[in-house]
């Protein structure tokens, strides 16, 4: 039987979606009740729900009103379990939805090491009607062989695997799904069960019941262990963005993948749709480096002894990125006749920044070594020997070109990276002196002082007043702002005021920083700043970071505001912002912008706390 039309809203905004995850994979909820993506049995697997790029060859899991219409999310204080519910405009405003994946813990039952389940309960309040319609499909398109009735369910057969489900209500089995629309009393329960490799046998309520109070329960035993406490007023945010780093975390691989999501538009119809379901060696360092800060310094031990183990497929010791399992062969590639979201194509899979050289990489990791030294992380020679290959790197090649921290197609002398690769070999001397290894260190020493030097003389742009992009041009670039975050020079620094003054005149759109001018950029094109792509929330949050080093609290508070708002009761934020309208663009929940928003609400709050010391001081 062919139903006519879809029976969920098609392309929501990207923020109206909340993220559940088992830290091997994760799913995208969007505020109707629609599992609209999740990929099996990794995060960098093929989707078995994917209308969230394409509503007709995507495959969906709906369950909530029999109209859809866009709810309210939230998720349970200290937990992953999203809640949505109705609100009290429409009809059916007393259900209740929560969604969680099972099972999120290291160590599982042998039977469960293969499966990836989500649990979802929905409850009334009142008397209601509600609907489940559930339509797997493989890669977009690749229709499920004829589904295999079980007690209560069915199994959904691909060439590659099973999607199977149980329900607590009956439901109707056709060739292409499974479907149900049914009455609901006051103080009513159902729940179903559905996931990769998943059986309806043996499935119940209360076993529904019981593998959701274990997940709830290993979200809430992990975040209480946390220390939030420099969050200060916004302990609940940081706890948020704690969680959400962690569920991009693989629990097995020791790395973090940089988005749950490929190819959401940085433009909407555009073709900036790029693939981060893997781990860049900056984006996992920054959020391993954060566990550090937050009390978690085993997780971080776990991160540098994988780096440690992994092959390069570049002349550098760490390429930029990597598959999860640590192979460093990517091929990027575009996925035909997928329509994308909001029709924005191409959809992509894989990504070229693996074969790219970016100089600046290996700092983020010597950074994270350098936190994880300074929190008490046990320190290992592998984890010297990696250091070591790294400094000895860069000072070989600090003066090649490279793509730069934004990956760009040209490579060019990126100010950026020079400075990266002075943080290599500053957080290189540091640790040296920390361990007992100062005898290897003098042409470290000298080789950062000539990027230092170098830096300050071809980086700087005295037209602008600001230090430039890269060398021999005039273009700004939001990068600049690691020259005060990274301590290349002191945020009270005369450059950086200029060079804060300069972005803000140049890069800034209704309060929120863009990564470049494009048409000054080499691989942009002609578009103006905030056409050609969003803001960049990392570089919004460098922009809030950099203002509060430079006690300028107010400014910097403003801009949290303003992205919290956007972000809404969730707390989850995408890669970028569309200036003028405030909403969410391109891959989401972004590795990079939770960990940048904590730092920002960690040094707003030190500012703070410094400027409270002066006025008593005086």
């Amino acid at each position: 039987m062919k139903r006519a039309g879809i029976p969920f809203i098609p392309y929501p905004p990207i923020a109206r979606h909340g993220v559940i995850g088992d830290r091997r994979t994760g799913a995208l909820v969007a505020a109707d009740g629609t599992l609209d993506w999740f990929c099996v049995p990794e995060f960098d697997g093929e989707p078995v729900f994917g209308a969230l790029l394409d509503t007709a060859r995507g495959g969906f899991c709906r369950l909530g009103p029999e109209i859809a219409i866009l709810g309210q999310q939230r998720y349970l204080l200290g937990t992953a379990v999203l809640l949505t519910t109705w609100p009290e405009t429409a009809k059916d405003e007393n259900i209740e939805l929560a969604d969680v994946m099972a099972s999120p813990e290291e160590e599982r039952a042998e039977i469960l090491c293969s499966q990836r389940i989500i649990i979802r309960r929905v409850r009334a309040k009142a008397d209601a009607i509600v609907s489940f319609a559930l339509c797997p499909r493989r890669s977009f398109g690749a229709a499920p062989k004829e589904p295999l009735s079980g007690e209560g369910g069915a199994v959904f057969p691909f060439v590659d695997g099973t999607l199977g489900f149980w329900a607590s209500f009956p439901t109707s089995l056709e060739r292409d799904g499974a479907f149900a629309t049914f009455s609901m009393r006051a103080g009513d329960e159902h729940w179903v069960v559905l996931g990769w490799s998943v059986r309806p046998g043996g499935w119940s309520a209360p076993s529904a019941s019981g593998v959701f109070a274990e997940a709830e329960k290993y979200w809430r035993d992990w975040s209480a262990r946390l220390d939030v406490s420099a969050g200060g007023t916004r302990t609940g945010t940081v706890q948020r963005s704690a969680l959400t780093v962690q569920m991009l975390s693989h629990v097995h691989r020791e790395c973090s993948v940089a988005a749950l999501t490929s190819s959401l538009p940085e433009r909407i119809g555009g073709d900036k749709n790029y693939d981060y379901r893997y781990a860049w060696i900056r984006d996992a360092s920054l959020s391993l480096a954060l566990m550090a800060r937050l009390g978690k310094a085993g997780e971080v031990q776990h991160y540098l002894s994988w780096l440690c183990g992994l092959h390069s497929a570049t002349e550098a010791p760490l390429q930029v990125c990597y598959r999860l399992d640590g192979n460093p062969h990517m091929d990027q590639e575009d996925v035909k006749e997928v329509a994308g979201y909001e029709n924005s194509q191409p959809v992509r899979r894989g990504n070229r920044a693996a074969k790219q050289m970016q100089l600046g990489s290996m700092g983020f990791f010597a950074d994270c070594a350098r936190i994880y030294l300074d929190h008490g992380g046990e320190w290992r020679n592998e984890f010297w020997q990696l250091l070591k290959r790294a400094a000895e790197f860069t000072c070989k090649h600090w003066t090649d070109k490279d793509s730069g921290v934004w990956e760009l197609p040209e490579e060019a002398h990126y100010v950026a990276s020079r400075v990266m690769s002075w943080v290599v070999l500053a957080r290189a001397v540091y640790i040296a002196e920390k361990t007992g290894h100062t005898s290897e260190t003098d042409h470290w020493r000298e080789t950062a002082a000539a990027i230092h030097a170098e830096v300050m003389e071809k980086g700087w742009c005295g037209e602008k007043n600001a230090f430039r992009q890269r060398y021999n041009s005039d273009a700004l670039d939001a990068a600049a702002l690691l020259i005060p975050l990274m301590d290349f020079l002191p945020a009270d620094h005369p450059r950086v005021a200029g060079t804060l003054a300069a972005i803000e005149r140049e890069l800034v759109v209704n309060g929120l920083v863009h990564r470049f001018d494009p048409s000054t950029t080499l691989g942009g094109d002609q578009l103006p700043i905030g056409q050609f792509e969003g803001a960049f929330l990392p570089c919004v949050f460098w922009h809030a970071h950099a203002l509060a080093k430079a006690g300028r609290c107010d400014e910097a508070e403003a801009i949290l505001v303003k992205c919290e708002s956007i972000a809404g009761e969730l707390g989850i934020f995408a890669e970028e912002a569309e200036a003028r309208h405030n909403i969410f663009l391109g891959n989401t929940p972004l590795l990079f912008s939770h960990v940048e928003y904590v730092r920002a609400v960690f040094e707003l709050n030190e500012a703070r706390a410094r400027s409270a010391r002066n006025t008593t001081n005086l």
